[in-house]
């Protein structure tokens, strides 16, 4: 809950338009150098549906808007992650962080790459 009322975040909730229900959310937490963290989650009865490749579009579309580099960090493991991370983006893992998670720049893909995923 203090994310969402923390300023240095802008947090978007994804729901079900059928039934309401919250499927995920994700977020953007700035600073002032002009780099951007990204994180994102998804319910996991909800795979495989393209909401995390939806939800890398509008940070990547949100992000631009704000000229903002765009950084996450993933497991090695968490092989869809990286799936939907790379789908939108081309990355450049900068460094393996001590707890073994790839520390990423997040380039957007051209947007007419991300136009035709229903962007």
């Amino acid at each position: 809950l203090k994310v969402l009322w923390n300023k240095a975040f802008m947090t978007f909730v994804v729901e079900d338009r059928a039934t309401g229900e919250l499927v995920g959310y994700f977020f953007l937490r700035s600073f002032v150098n002009g780099k951007c963290f990204k994180g994102r989650m998804v319910d996991y009865r909800q795979r495989n549906r393209g909401i995390a490749k939806l939800m890398g579009i509008a940070i990547n579309k949100t992000a631009m808007r704000l000229g903002m580099r765009i950084y996450t960090t993933i497991s090695p493991e968490n092989y869809a992650s990286l799936a939907s991370t790379k789908a939108v983006n081309d990355i450049k893992i900068v460094k393996t962080l001590e707890n073994g998670y790839y520390y990423i720049e997040c380039t957007p893909k051209k947007v007419a790459d991300n136009q035709q995923m229903g962007g």
